[in-house]
C-alpha cells in the first residue's frame, strides 16, 4: 500500500507546475538527486526545483514532501518528479491496480500499462493523460525500496523523450 501513497502525493500536487512560466535560480546548481537509495543525475538544461526562489514552485515543493520536482532552466511546462520509498520487496509489482488507482484517484487515464524489468528490478511503465496534460510513470523496485519517475508535460514528445533518458539513468546506490 504504501507504494501507492508516494505516487498518489505527488499526482495531486502537479496541475499548478505544468504551466509556462518564468523561473527565478539561486547560484548553486545541482548535477544529482539522491533518493531512497537511488541516484539520478539532472538532464543538461534542467534543475531541481528546489533551486528555485519563486512562491508558486515552493508550494508545489510543500504539498510533495519528500519529492524531488525537476524543470528547465527556462521553464515550458515540463515536469519530472522523482519520489522514493520503502516498501516491501517485489519482483513482479502489481502496476495494473497502481496505474488503475492513480488514474481513478486523478479522473485521468492510464494506458499502456506494463510490467517491466529495469536492470534486473521489477518495474512498471504507463502513459497517464488528464485533460492536455500527458505523461509517462515509471516504478521501479529495487530491494526494500521505490522509486517513481513521472514526467508530465503538455503534450510535447520531446520533453517525454528527456524524461525516459533520466529514467535511464538511474541506478541503485547500495
Amino acid at each position: 500500500m504504501r507504494t501507492w501513497q508516494i505516487v498518489l502525493v505527488v499526482v495531486a500536487s502537479l496541475a499548478s507546475a505544468c504551466s509556462k512560466r518564468k523561473l527565478h535560480w539561486i547560484d548553486t546548481r545541482a548535477t544529482t538527486v539522491a533518493i531512497d537509495g537511488f541516484t539520478v543525475p539532472i538532464p543538461a538544461g534542467w534543475r531541481d526545483g528546489a533551486e528555485a526562489t519563486d512562491d508558486d514552485m515552493k508550494e508545489v515543493l510543500r504539498k510533495t514532501p519528500g519529492a524531488h520536482v525537476l524543470v528547465r532552466d527556462d521553464f515550458d511546462g515540463a515536469t519530472i518528479v522523482i519520489k522514493g520509498a520503502a516498501t516491501e520487496p517485489t519482483t513482479t509489482p502489481p502496476c495494473d491496480e497502481i496505474a488503475k488507482l492513480i488514474a481513478t484517484q486523478e479522473d485521468a487515464t492510464a494506458t499502456g500499462v506494463k510490467n517491466i524489468t529495469i536492470e534486473g528490478d521489477g518495474a512498471c511503465h504507463w502513459t497517464y493523460t488528464k485533460g492536455d496534460i500527458e505523461g509517462d510513470y515509471w516504478m521501479r523496485y529495487h530491494a526494500d525500496n521505490i522509486i517513481a519517475i513521472m514526467c508530465f508535460t503538455q503534450h510535447d514528445k520531446a520533453n517525454l523523450a528527456t524524461c525516459e533518458t533520466a529514467r535511464q539513468s538511474v541506478h541503485p546506490t547500495r
